[in-house]
């Protein structure tokens, strides 16, 4: 970004009239002695982060004596400075989620390249003398967001701290529900998208957030609920894109929570182990470094209420993080990722009224692996391609096969459903960032495609379920409809004729085009365009957004932002699916036993050809200021309206 000026108030507003499209910032520039014509300097600013990527956004200031330029550095992580004065100036870059850079003496005519490295903020084991970056209003931030930094996610109290998905409660318009499950703006956790490291890592089925990492590992965690850019699609309700860290030429360890707590319930007994250990470091210094995290989980749960010996419930979980980072040049980077969860539920649900023999055994297995390249060209072009993949496994298995009663008193037998669920996602993605032009202004392009391929099966078995009266024990037969002459002990009673093993597949394909249009040092107007296409919609779908930012004041302490565009959501599997998922039939009988209604059948059925995709407009507004003690005020006003979601009738 070009960025020049003139010290004195005149010269200052001729600049802005006939060049109020230089930059990104109002900027000034010294003037020159009497009598001598300056010379002027031109210095370029590269910043990296402590792996050698670029880091774009970052906010840059540079003075001498009354004079103050600012820019913010483009997605290759450069900015560029024109017609300076030469002399010795001070610089400054900061970031959010990094502790801040100062050089204080940059000989400008002498120089004209720097390089700074901002280093990211982490939890401080050491006596170190670091200055986290301010918080500031970001004038070229189109989107409604926030971020939590991997220091807020280890520092902020939030109950069960093995688990990220708690700490997104402390984020504004994210909900969890009773199953961990997060809501953004009111939407369902399937309308959501959410991204890890670059990759999509929502369960291919039924959308749910259902990966762990453990805590240690993140760097930041970003929702955005409106006005995002035209490179996120499948999801009206928001984004989560979630980054992890990489080591650097240090190494370093940590653990955290290997000491057990221990509980008093029938006994001294082993309560909950939750470890978690963390190393990171160089295999080539200045070229590679890994990155591993791993954590645990044992909780042994008891339940006092239930008869000794079939009190206890064990859960325990494992996962690991391991990444790779190596810089091929110093224009490719190659980054490899794997991400391991495995978690075992002996029973599931144990509780008063449901006790072991009742309850199923569940054994979840998730695998997440991802590569991905980053080349810098010289022109200022940026080129990511990528392949990751995603597997979700789900068992379920009773621990018997007795007949399943539900009574008003409680639940006995073996629980009646065994389930094998595999979901699996394979993404191939690819985003190009050129280099920027200048007409009317300055813009950004950038454009990208996705390639999606989804794969689901399921095998269910379900036995009846008798619903038991008051006071009734269930028949030895296991059929309420098999005892005459005897009344009926069942109030209902339920069977599910059919489920054969089902399986589904889906492809995906997505390409966008992006333009940040910066008409003015404080007028940012976004456009762009995404299309989607699925095999089972089967119709082309086009999104157009549009989303602006204007800053009202020269210390870009207030800043209005508006936004609107369309959206879809992706074809969730797991509504597509159930039809193949069988029947259930019902009979019912009266207080006396007697049957009074049925058979009743229900089923889903599902025509695709008359499918269309959700869509929804969303707009929205919003108005950031700063007030006095480094306080920030922010307001947002959304509205959507959607059509054509997916339901099944009765």
């Amino acid at each position: 970004m070009f960025i020049q000026g003139l010290t004195r108030a005149p010269a200052l507003l001729i600049a802005i009239v006939l060049s109020p499209l230089a930059g990104n910032w109002l900027f000034a520039q010294p003037s020159a002695r009497p009598g001598a014509p300056p010379s002027k300097s031109n210095l370029s600013v590269l910043v990296v982060d402590e792996n050698g990527v670029a880091v774009p956004g970052a906010r840059i200031l540079l003075q001498a004596s009354a004079l103050q330029l600012r820019c913010e550095t483009r997605f290759a992580g450069r900015c560029q400075f024109i017609n300076l004065v030469p002399g010795s100036y001070q610089l400054r870059v900061e970031k959010p989620g990094f502790y801040a850079a100062l050089q204080n003496t940059i000989e400008v005519g002498l120089t004209s390249s720097v390089e700074v490295q901002l280093l990211h903020q982490r939890e401080v084991r050491e006596v170190v003398d670091v200055v986290e970056s301010q918080p500031a209003i970001d004038p070229v931030q189109t989107s409604s967001q926030e971020q939590l930094t991997g220091v807020d996610i280890i520092n902020i109290p939030y109950p069960v701290t093995r688990d990220y998905r708690n700490v997104l409660n402390f984020i504004p318009s994210v909900v969890n529900d009773v199953n961990g499950q997060p809501h953004v703006a009111g939407a369902e956790t399937y309308q959501t998208l959410a991204w890890l490291d670059g990759f999509d890592v929502t369960q291919p089925a039924n959308g749910q957030l259902l990966i762990r990492v453990s805590t240690d590992a993140f760097r930041s965690i970003n929702v955005q609920t409106s006005r995002y850019s035209a490179e996120y699609g499948k999801g009206s309700g928001g984004i989560i894109d979630m980054t992890t860290g990489i080591g650097d030429d240090h190494f370093r360890f940590a653990a955290t929570d290997f000491i057990p707590s221990v509980q008093d319930r029938r006994g001294i007994t082993l309560d909950k182990l939750t470890p978690r250990l963390t190393l990171s470091g160089p295999i080539r210094k200045g070229r590679v470094w890994f990155f591993d995290a791993a954590d645990g989980e044992y909780d042994n749960i008891v339940i006092t209420e239930l008869p000794p010996g079939e009190d206890r419930d064990t859960f325990w979980r494992v996962g690991n993080i391991a990444k790779v980072q190596g810089n091929l040049s110093s224009r490719n980077i190659l980054t490899t990722s794997f991400n391991y969860n495995f978690s075992h539920d002996e029973n599931s649900g144990l509780s008063p009224f449901n006790p072991q023999q009742a309850t199923p055994a569940i054994r979840e297995p998730i695998y997440q692996t991802s590569v991905r390249d980053q080349h810098y060209f010289p022109g200022g072009e940026l080129l990511e391609t990528g392949f990751g993949y995603n597997r979700y496994d789900l068992d379920q298995t009773p621990h018997g096969a007795e007949p399943y009663f539900v009574s008003p008193e409680t639940t006995g037998g073996n629980y009646y459903f065994t389930a094998h669920t595999q979901a699996d996602r394979w993404q191939a993605l690819g985003n190009l960032y050129l280099a920027p032009k200048k007409w009317y202004g300055r813009h950004e392009f950038k454009l990208g495609v996705d390639l999606d391929r989804l794969a689901y099966s399921a095998n269910f078995l379900r036995r009846p379920i008798l619903f038991l009266r008051e006071g009734q024990t269930p028949p030895p037969s296991g059929d309420c409809l098999t005892i005459p002459p005897s009344p009926s002990p069942c109030s209902r009673f339920s069977i599910f004729p059919g489920a054969p093993v089902s399986e589904k597949h889906n492809v995906e394909l997505s390409g966008y085009f992006l333009d940040r249009w910066l008409l003015t040092d404080r007028m940012l107007v976004e456009a762009g365009l995404r299309f989607d296409w699925d095999e089972i919609i089967r119709h082309s779908l086009f999104s157009p957004r549009l989303a602006t930012t204007y800053v009202l004041d020269n210390r870009g302490n207030t800043k209005l932002s508006a936004g609107v565009g369309l959206f879809y959501d992706a074809t969730p599997l797991f509504l597509i699916a159930r039809p193949l998922a069988g029947q259930r039939v019902d009979y019912f009988f009266d207080a006396n036993g007697i049957l009074s209604t049925g058979p009743l059948t229900t089923g889903f059925t599902l025509n695709p050809s008359a499918l269309q995709a959700p869509r929804f407009i969303n707009w929205s507004a919003g108005i950031e200021r700063k007030l006095p003690a480094q306080i920030y005020l922010k307001a947002e006003f959304m509205r959507k309206r959607g059509v054509h979601e997916f339901v099944h009738p009765k």
